[in-house]
């Protein structure tokens, strides 16, 4: 529980903005050796799809390496909140990548890039609940 509310706590996770129609499905915190991951999950009320929030906080930066596309696809955006954000789209879903220290930060789900950027901003700004 403790490693739980530090990673809430530390991260912001708690949006002010969710796009319209989705409402809080689920969460789980995992705890590994070499990192811990904490899944938020929001599901549409008609359509069923799911959009996913996950922190994924590593104790190395090894492992880093591998989590961010490099092939270009993508391109990054700086919100008006300062964070870079890495932008692409996955099978009719924006994916939204940043990191934050030792902290890699997602955001997937059938939504528009825009809508994820204002959900992202309102957590930066500690706006709110889910």
């Amino acid at each position: 529980v403790g490693a739980v509310n530090t990673i809430v706590n530390d991260n912001g996770v708690l949006t002010g903005h969710i796009p319209d129609g989705w409402v809080l499905d689920e969460y789980y915190c995992a705890i590994f050796k070499s990192f811990s991951i904490f899944d938020v999950t929001y599901c549409h009320q008609d359509s069923h799809e799911d959009l996913v929030y996950s922190i994924e906080r590593y104790y190395g930066s090894e492992p880093l390496h591998g989590v961010f596309e490099q092939d270009g696809i993508g391109y990054e955006v700086v919100t008006s909140t300062g964070q870079q954000l890495y932008i692409t789209s996955n099978t009719g879903s924006s994916v939204i990548l940043w990191h934050d220290g030792s902290n890699v930060n997602s955001v997937i789900g059938p939504v528009a890039a825009d809508e994820l950027i204002h959900m992202i901003e309102s957590m930066k700004e500690g706006k709110g609940s889910p």
